[in-house]
């Protein structure tokens, strides 16, 4: 499995939005609280102990989302 960290969304309700490709393909995983980092994430997605959605809610370049 190759995995490609590309990006964090950050939201003002304190939900971030981890942007991943999974073998090319676009995930995202949400984060409630913002506790991952890069890293923890990487190796959450590697234990197979989350379900990844499918696709990205916002892109890594959206400007109106930081």
């Amino acid at each position: 499995m190759k995995i490609e960290y590309c990006c964090l969304k950050r939201n003002v309700m304190g939900l971030c939005h981890h942007n991943v490709k999974i073998n090319g393909k676009k995930k995202h995983l949400i984060d409630i609280g913002c506790k991952y980092d890069k890293d923890e994430v990487i190796k959450i997605i590697e234990s197979n102990t989350i379900v990844l959605e499918d696709g990205w809610l916002y892109d890594c370049y959206d400007e109106n989302y930081s």
